[in-house]
């Protein structure tokens, strides 16, 4: 699994930071980014999760075969 954020969809709430620190963090300018390109198998639940509830909708999921 990879994800991203859409910039452009980021409301930089912190929803997604608070619900899976493990795979999201605010940079130094306040927008959140992805700690990891590929997710680690034990985090991969709550990034979908976070994904879910994100209010902008900008957290990218790309299931990898």
């Amino acid at each position: 699994m990879r994800i991203s954020i859409n910039q452009e969809c980021c409301t930089g709430c912190g929803v997604c930071v608070s619900y899976c620190p493990d795979a999201f963090r605010f940079d130094r300018k306040g927008k959140v980014v992805v700690r990891y390109w590929d997710v680690p198998v034990n985090i991969e639940q709550d990034c979908k999760e976070a994904s879910e509830i994100c209010p902008g909708e900008a957290i990218d999921i790309v299931l990898l075969s």
